[in-house]
C-alpha cells in the first residue's frame, strides 16, 4: 500500500521489540521506506544472550553491534537496549511502567511491535512484549502522551500489505548484520533468505506484488469502536449471523 506509506511524513515513530534482528525479520523493508520522511527509533527489550557457545556477556555485545550496524542500514536513527533477561520478557508492572516512560520521552505518533494475538506465535517474549506495549498506551494517555496507530507485525490478521520489492536489498542487508543468528536455521544464511523471500511472496501476492509485509493496524481514536464492531462481526454467515432479540 504505497498510499499508506507516502501519507506518514514527518512522525516520530517507535518500534518496539524483544530481541536483536526481531524486526528486521517482520518489518525491514517498511522501516527502510518510512525512515526517509520520519524519525525512527528502536527499542530493543533484551539483548538475545541467551544460546549461544560463547559467554553470554560477550554474545550481549556482539548482538547488540548487529543490532546497531543493522539500524544503520534502514536508517534508524536511534537503538536503544532496555537490558531485560532474555527469555525471561514478563508482562508485568515493572515492564509496562519502562514502557511508558520510554512512550512518553519519545513521544510517537506510531509504535510497531508484536501482535501479542497471534496463538502462533511461540516466543512468550514476543507475545509477552506486545501485549505488555498495548497495556500501557492508556497509561500513556493518562500521563499526558496518546499514540495515534499501532502497527503490528507477526500477525494472523493483517488489514495493511506494505510492498516492499523496491527495498528488498535492505530487507537482505538488515537481516545479514546479525550473522551470529545464521545458526538458528539448519541451513544457515541460505535458508533465513528463503524464508524472508517465501514469506514475502506469500504476503506479496494479497496485493499483487513481488514482496510485502504485513500488519495489523489499530487505530488509536473514535474510530476504534466502530473497528471492534466490524471484527466481532466477521465470519458470520447465513446460519451463523446474528438476529435480533
Amino acid at each position: 500500500m504505497k498510499k499508506y506509506i507516502n501519507k506518514i511524513k514527518n512522525k516520530r515513530i517507535l518500534s518496539i521489540v524483544a530481541h536483536p534482528d526481531d524486526l528486521e525479520f517482520y518489518a525491514a523493508g517498511t522501516i527502510k521506506l518510512l525512515s526517509g520522511n520520519n524519525s525512527i527509533h528502536l527499542i530493543v527489550a533484551t539483548s538475545g544472550e541467551n544460546g549461544g557457545k560463547i559467554s553470554k556477556e560477550k554474545l550481549k555485545m556482539i548482538r547488540r553491534g548487529e543490532q546497531r550496524k543493522s539500524a544503520k542500514s534502514l536508517g534508524i536513527k536511534k537503538v536503544s537496549f532496555l537490558n531485560f533477561r532474555d527469555t525471561n520478557v514478563l508482562n508485568d508492572q515493572y515492564l509496562r511502567k519502562v514502557l511508558v516512560k520510554e512512550i512518553i520521552e519519545f513521544m510517537p505518533e506510531i509504535i510497531i511491535t508484536f501482535d501479542p494475538a497471534n496463538e502462533l506465535e511461540v516466543h512468550p517474549d514476543h507475545r509477552n512484549l506486545g501485549q505488555a506495549i498495548i497495556d500501557s498506551l492508556i497509561k500513556s494517555a493518562v500521563r499526558g502522551w496518546s499514540v495515534d496507530v499501532v502497527l503490528l507485525f507477526d500477525t494472523l490478521k493483517p488489514n495493511v500489505f506494505i510492498d516492499v520489492s523496491k527495498v528488498w536489498e535492505f530487507v537482505l542487508i538488515s537481516n545479514k548484520a546479525h550473522r551470529t543468528q545464521f545458526s538458528e536455521f539448519a541451513g544457515g544464511w541460505k535458508e533465513k533468505q528463503r524464508i524472508l523471500e517465501e514469506k514475502a511472496t506469500i504476503l506479496g501476492k494479497a496485493i499483487g506484488v513481488k514482496y510485502a509485509e504485513a500488519f495489523r493496524r489499530i487505530e488509536l481514536s473514535s474510530k476504534l469502536y466502530l473497528d471492534q464492531a466490524r471484527e466481532s462481526l466477521k465470519g458470520s454467515n447465513s446460519l451463523s449471523a446474528p438476529r435480533p432479540i
